[in-house]
């Protein structure tokens, strides 16, 4: 639509509200800090927002949105941390959070999204290790970590994810062997590993 300025606080106020999307405009600016509090947008199930200029942090208030189902962010300039409060959101069937600014770690309470089939964060600047909590989200389909700051080693929890399809992990400064663990996933069809902090030891590759 070609739509540019802010998105207005006043939008919280649509308490019938089930699906937002915004995508491919110029929007800028940040999210209302309370988009969800208090009872607000209570029904929202799809909130879409990618392709925008949209920055600032993500609203600790996307917590109380029990309702949501599609949570997707990317292609923004969104930054500050990934809020563990997203880890209350368990109807979330997808949350793309890839191309933006936001850095520390990938909280451990995303292990909750036990509903998630696809995980978007890539191309941050998110440090630390994957968490092994990852290992919970059994619905997961989809995973893309790739261009962060990752580090430490692949958890070998993924290997309990019996319907991912594609993992990409790579360019990022993860290292260590690749457990075995990961080889018992039949559905797997695309592991990207490539420009990884140092070579993988291959002694783990047998099952």
């Amino acid at each position: 639509m070609g739509l540019n300025g802010s998105i207005p606080p006043e939008i919280a106020n649509l308490s019938f509200l089930v699906s937002l999307d915004l995508i491919w405009n110029h929007l800028h600016g940040g999210l209302p800090k309370d988009i969800c509090s208090h009872n607000k947008l209570s029904r929202l199930e799809e909130l879409q927002l990618s392709f925008n200029h949209l920055k600032g942090e993500i609203p600790l208030s996307l917590g109380v949105c029990q309702q949501l189902e599609i949570l997707d962010f990317s292609y923004n300039n969104f930054g500050g941390h990934v809020p563990r409060e997203i880890g209350n959101i368990t109807r979330l069937t997808k949350l793309d959070l890839h191309w933006n600014n936001l850095s520390g770690i990938i909280p451990k309470e995303i292990g909750h999204l036990n509903n998630l089939e696809f995980m978007g964060l890539g191309s941050n600047k998110l440090s630390g290790s994957i968490p092994k909590e990852v290992g919970n989200m059994t619905a997961l389909i989809r995973l893309w970590l790739d261009s962060n700051s990752l580090s430490g080693t692949i958890p070998r929890e993924i290997g309990g994810l019996n319907k991912l399809e594609m993992m990409w992990s790579d360019d990022n400064k993860v290292s260590g062997s690749i457990p075995r663990e990961v080889w018992n996933v039949a559905t797997l069809l695309q592991l990207r590993l490539k420009k990884c902090g140092r070579s993988y030891s291959t002694r783990d590759w047998s099952s």
